[in-house]
C-alpha cells in the first residue's frame, strides 16, 4: 500500500523545469517514441484492470503481484516522462494530458484505494482511463504530423500500439466474464465486448502485417504473432464460452502484448 500512495502523489509532483527542445520533436523524445509511450498507457489501463480482476476471481501468488505493481509503477512513470516532454506541446496535448491525469487519479481512488468489487463500476472506471489514454495518443499523433513527422509511419505506431491494449483488453473482460459468472450475473454484453476484441485483434493483423513499412525483423516477428493467433482462432469457441482456465488466458494475453510490444518499438525507431 505504501508503494501505491507514493505513486499516486508522485503523479501529482512532476518535475517544474524543462528545456526548449527542437520543432521537430516532442520534448527531448521523438514523436514516434511519444506515440509509443502514450500507446502503452492504453495497454497499462488495461493491464492493470485485468490483473485486478485476476485477482477477485481468486489468483494470487508472486507472479501476479510482480505484473500489477509493475504495470502501476510503468504507468506513472510513462506518465511523467509524457508530462515532461509535453510542456511545450499544444493546448490539445496539454488538455489531453490533463484529462488523462484526472482519469488515472479516479482509477486508482476506486480500484487501487477504495478495491472496488462491482465489476460494471470497475470497467467504468478502466474504460473511462482507457478513453483518455487514446484521446492522447491522436493528439500527440496529430502534432507529430503537423510538425513534419511521417504520417504513415506515426499512425502504424499507433495502430500497432493498439494491439498490445487490445491483447490484455481481451484478457480483462475474459476475467470479468469469468467473475460475473461465478455470481449468477447476466454477461451478455461483456461477451459481445469480447467478440469485438477478438474481432478487432484478426483485423488489424491483416493490415500490419502488410504494411510497407516493415522490416526483416518486423515481419519475422509477425510470424510469431501469426502463430499466436492462430491458436487464438482455433480456440474461439472455448474463448467466447470462457472455458479456458484464467492462466492460460492471462498468459496468452501478455505473450500477444510482448510481440506487439517488440514490433511497436521498431515502427516507432524507424
Amino acid at each position: 500500500m505504501k508503494m501505491i500512495k507514493q505513486l499516486f502523489i508522485s503523479i501529482l509532483t512532476l518535475a517544474t523545469s524543462i528545456s526548449t527542445y527542437g520543432f521537430d520533436s516532442f520534448g527531448s523524445i521523438s514523436y514516434g517514441e511519444a506515440t509509443n509511450i502514450s500507446g502503452m498507457q492504453r495497454m497499462l489501463s488495461q493491464k492493470i484492470t485485468k490483473v485486478y480482476l485476476l485477482k477477485l476471481n481468486g489468483a494470487s501468488g508472486e507472479v501476479f503481484d510482480k505484473e500489477y505493481k509493475g504495470a502501476l509503477e510503468l504507468f506513472n512513470k510513462n506518465f511523467i516522462k509524457l508530462s515532461e516532454n509535453g510542456k511545450d506541446a499544444s493546448e490539445s496535448v496539454k488538455t489531453a494530458l490533463k484529462a488523462e491525469e484526472k482519469a488515472w487519479q479516479e482509477y486508482m481512488q476506486a480500484v487501487i484505494f477504495n478495491k472496488e468489487k462491482n465489476v460494471d463500476a470497475v470497467l467504468k472506471v478502466s474504460n473511462n482511463l482507457l478513453k483518455k489514454c487514446h484521446a492522447l495518443v491522436l493528439a500527440i499523433e496529430n502534432e507529430g504530423t503537423k510538425d513534419g513527422e511521417d504520417q504513415e509511419k506515426i499512425n502504424t505506431v499507433n495502430v500497432s500500439g493498439k494491439q498490445r491494449m487490445l491483447s490484455q483488453r481481451l484478457g480483462e473482460y475474459y476475467a470479468a466474464i469469468r467473475f460475473v459468472k461465478s455470481h449468477g450475473g447476466d454477461t451478455t454484453t461483456l461477451e459481445s465486448e469480447i467478440a469485438k476484441v477478438f474481432s478487432e485483434i484478426e483485423n488489424s493483423y491483416k493490415q500490419l502485417s502488410a504494411s510497407g513499412l516493415n522490416s526483416s525483423e518486423i515481419s519475422s516477428t509477425f510470424v510469431e504473432v501469426k502463430s499466436k493467433l492462430d491458436y487464438m482462432s482455433n480456440e474461439k469457441g472455448k474463448f467466447l464460452s470462457n472455458s479456458l482456465s484464467i492462466n492460460k488466458i492471462s498468459a496468452f494475453s501478455n505473450q500477444l502484448t510482448l510481440l506487439y510490444n517488440k514490433i511497436t518499438g521498431k515502427y516507432a525507431a524507424l
